[in-house]
C-alpha cells in the first residue's frame, strides 16, 4: 500500500511565534492535507513547506518521494514530506468495499 496525500486547497496558513530558547520570531508556513493511510476514512494533517518554498501545492492527490526520508543528525530516520503528483487514474479518489 503506497499513502496518498491529498491537497483540497492551496491556501497556505502561517503559524508564527517567538523561540522561548533564542528569542527570535520564526515563522512556519502550514498546508492543511488529508492522508490516505488504509484506514476507513482519511485523517487530516499539516504539512510544513520546505524550506524555500512559500506557496502551497495546487489541489489534487500525492503520494511522498522516496528522497522526503533521510537519516537526522543522530542517525534516526527524518522526514521532510515532498510531494509528487500522482498520474491521471491514481488521481481519482478509490470506493471504500463495505
Amino acid at each position: 500500500m503506497s499513502l496518498v496525500i491529498e491537497i483540497k486547497s492551496q491556501e497556505v496558513k502561517v503559524r508564527q511565534g517567538t523561540s522561548k530558547r533564542t528569542g527570535e520570531i520564526f515563522n512556519i508556513p502550514e498546508q492543511e492535507a488529508w492522508i490516505h493511510n488504509g484506514k476507513a476514512y482519511p485523517e487530516r494533517i499539516k504539512l510544513t513547506m520546505p524550506r524555500g518554498q512559500n506557496h502551497g501545492y495546487p489541489p489534487g492527490r500525492y503520494t511522498i518521494s522516496p528522497d522526503s526520508f533521510y537519516p537526522d543528525r543522530f542517525g534516526s530516520l527524518a522526514c521532510t514530506p515532498k510531494l509528487v503528483p500522482l498520474s491521471g487514474a491514481q488521481q481519482q479518489p478509490q470506493a471504500k468495499a463495505s
